[in-house]
């Protein structure tokens, strides 16, 4: 099995962000390219260096976007993009603790192709 960092690659159950000690989904397509299982998943949980419990205090109530991270909507973008090209469904779950509303920030990635 494939590893990056001390973390198992887990490229064909999917794409993981801020797990301990997991690079961002971003330099885990870097590494490895899309994911080649069925379907594709991945999870977007926190901003870079910041703890769960910072990330509520900073971010909640969680009704609007207060941060935004490009890295992370870029790599979205590419999953979605990837997924519809190889016609594979896509399970990309974000997190409000991302930036302060999940609604927001999916919504901020799809509308740029619309």
């Amino acid at each position: 099995m494939r590893t990056i960092g001390r973390e198992p690659a887990r490229f064909g159950d999917g794409l993981h962000d801020m797990l301990s000690r997991t690079p961002l989904v971003a330099k885990q397509l870097r590494i490895a390219g899309i994911p080649k299982g069925d379907p594709i998943a991945a999870r977007f949980l926190r901003l870079p260096r910041r703890s769960y419990q910072k990330a509520v205090t900073a971010l909640s109530p969680y009704d609007r976007t207060q941060e935004t991270y490009p890295d992370g909507r870029t790599s979205l973008q590419m999953l979605i993009e990837q997924a519809i090209e190889k016609r594979k469904p896509l399970f990309a779950f974000v997190n409000n603790r991302r930036g302060g509303s999940a609604a927001d920030a999916i919504e901020g990635v799809l509308t740029q192709w619309f």
